[in-house]
């Protein structure tokens, strides 16, 4: 079944630590991918409909709903739920240690749960680098002081919260984009 792609992948560059957690570690230029905006159930429904199904977006989204209050049910009765070709939920926990059987007790000693995936195998190769688009865009930062400079320069009126949230074009105006 072929994909159709709608899009590129938005990126940033900054300066990152050679070696993660050490403050005066060397810094070089790497990537951090950006999130365009998150699509909840409607609008994944919505989209859904648009590929010449016969289910209605409204359809979609309750069986969608249905999937997800299904899936919390399936974990909290200890069960993994494989949403086969994309990833496999499961529960993990951090508990607190006791020093034998008896003195162990899970609601006094299991402190937290977690709801950890696992990407399936062939979701993963979806997402190959060779076969992905990208797209230089402004870090978050940077929109922040763009948006904030021209709110400096333009008058004050009722609706001046809009603005393009999107990024750079990455054309060439001398600026590399790198931020620290």
């Amino acid at each position: 079944m072929a994909n159709k792609v709608i899009g590129s992948i938005p990126y940033s560059l900054s300066l990152k630590p050679v070696n993660p957690g050490d403050a005066e570690s060397e810094k070089k230029i790497g990537a951090t991918l950006q999130s365009r905006e998150t699509i909840g159930l409607k609008m994944l429904a919505r989209h859904m409909s648009e590929h010449n199904t016969s289910f209605s977006e409204g359809t979609l989204y309750g069986v969608l709903a249905d999937m997800v209050s299904c899936t919390v049910e399936l974990l909290r009765a200890g069960y993994s739920v494989d949403l086969e070709g994309l990833a496999k939920f499961h529960l993990t926990c951090q508990s607190e240690l006791a020093d034998n059987i008896d003195e162990f007790n899970p609601k006094s000693n299991i402190k937290k749960v977690n709801v950890r995936s696992v990407i399936d195998k062939d979701a993963q190769t979806q997402f190959a680098v060779s076969t992905l688009d990208f797209e230089y865009v402004m870090t978050r930062e940077e929109q922040a002081a763009a948006k904030k400079a021209a709110k400096a320069n333009l008058p004050q009126s009722e609706d001046n919260g809009g603005g393009n949230s999107g990024g750079d074009s990455g054309s060439d105006d001398g600026d590399d984009g790198v931020t620290e």
